[in-house]
């Protein structure tokens, strides 16, 4: 499971590497905001993923039983 403690561990890895490079700010907003999208993108296929598994297996529109 997790945790939000796990979440915040994540973010804050996240800006270390960021930080790392002498990037400015805004270079790296961009690149944060196509790492978004990406993200966005492999989500919407995971959650594709899950809605036809667990509505089981479709027949012309209907659900088997």
């Amino acid at each position: 499971m997790i945790t939000n403690r796990d979440v915040r561990s994540c973010e804050d890895e996240l800006i270390a590497v960021l930080n790392k490079y002498d990037f400015p700010y805004e270079f790296k907003r961009i690149m944060l905001s196509n790492l978004s999208r990406q993200c966005g993108i492999e989500a919407d296929k995971a959650i594709l993923n899950e809605s036809i598994t667990e509505k089981g297996e479709m027949n012309n529109g209907t659900e088997l039983d």
